[in-house]
């Protein structure tokens, strides 16, 4: 058998040797030019229906792959590049391809550019439009939270945020407003605003309810927005309070869980948030004096009271430790507590 084109003889090709036969074919096209929308916001790059971030070299490789057409029956396909920008937004490629034909080895040069034009991504236009799935609502009871507890909401807010970023594309912050007796976020995810909601609940105590709206259909089904009302308990943590006859300063304090000292015998006490509607508050750290011991045994020191300059007798709780010239006393109608440390 004989090559048509050279006469050589030998295995034929469709009537060629197999060197004739790879210099009349070309087995890969490349298009001159692909074009590729980038998001002028976050760098992300459109792949097919998918906005992904990703490493220049590796992107454009993929992209490379994904315009390629093969002729029929080539096999083991595989591609290198080179890159050269010309600038951010023209990328020069040259493209080498590796590839069997029947028992033949292909190897092909190609030459491309790569362009990329600039709009807008899905996600970054409803963070730019103020898009969001979620509200969460912080508020108290009988108070307005104050500067403090305000300021450490924003810092979990930013926390949470920042932790989801990257995994989450819709981790961000449409909006926070100040309202009064407490804060308002709107967040582009309803996972994140319920994860927001139960932090903040955990931190200052309280309880999370969830209502949702039906805001239109999206893809053939509705598409709700949910709203997480995070209802803080009406004490602070340092705060003494009056509980059925008795008297407490609150340790800690969570969703399901509230730990209380017992100024009576300096036992810790657990209850759960519901437990503490009928308390009343009595104050915070303002109430805590420091008192000078003019004496003591071994079951009680005598305290000189700055108000009235009248010497009071207060028990030694078991195992509390009243050392020193002076000891942190509150004092209240059901008399005088030793606050400081056992």
């Amino acid at each position: 058998m004989f090559c048509v084109e050279c006469g050589r003889e030998g295995e034929l090709y469709e009537g060629l040797c197999g060197e004739c036969f790879l210099a009349k074919n070309v087995f890969v096209t490349i298009p001159e030019n692909i074009d590729v929308e980038i998001c002028v916001h976050c760098g992300a790059r459109k792949k097919k229906k998918r906005w992904i971030l990703a490493d220049d070299e590796e992107f454009i490789l993929e992209i490379i792959k994904e315009n390629v057409s093969c002729e029929k029956g080539v096999t083991d396909f595989d591609v290198h590049i080179m890159s050269n920008f010309e600038d951010e937004r023209n990328v020069d490629v040259s493209v080498t391809t590796f590839a069997k034909v029947h028992d033949l080895k292909v190897k092909e040069e190609h030459e491309t550019k790569v362009r990329f034009k600039k709009t807008v991504c899905y996600e970054c236009s409803k963070r730019e439009g103020g898009y969001w799935e979620a509200k969460v609502q912080l508020r108290s009871g009988k108070r307005d939270l104050d500067q403090k507890e305000l300021d450490r909401a924003l810092e979990l807010l930013d926390l949470i945020v920042g932790m989801r970023e990257g995994k989450d594309k819709d981790a961000f912050i449409s909006k926070v407003e100040k309202v009064h007796g407490g804060l308002d976020f709107y967040l582009g995810s309803k996972n994140m605003g319920k994860a927001i909601a139960k932090k903040l609940a955990s931190e200052f105590g309280g309880s999370v309810t969830e209502s949702q709206k039906l805001v239109g259909r999206k893809d053939g089904k509705n598409t709700y927005r949910m709203t997480y009302a995070v209802r803080t308990l009406d004490f602070r943590v340092g705060d003494f309070i009056k509980l059925k006859k008795r008297l407490y300063r609150m340790l800690s304090m969570s969703s399901n869980k509230v730990l209380l000292l017992s100024l009576d015998n300096r036992e810790n006490v657990h209850f759960k948030p519901e437990d503490l509607e009928e308390a009343k508050l009595l104050g915070g750290g303002e109430l805590v004096r420091e008192m000078v011991v003019v004496s003591r045994s071994d079951m009680e020191i005598q305290v000189l009271d700055p108000d009235t300059l009248k010497t009071v007798d207060v028990i030694l709780p078991e195992g509390f430790n009243a050392e020193g010239d002076s000891v942190k006393i509150v004092k209240f109608e059901e008399g005088y507590f030793l606050v400081g440390e056992n």
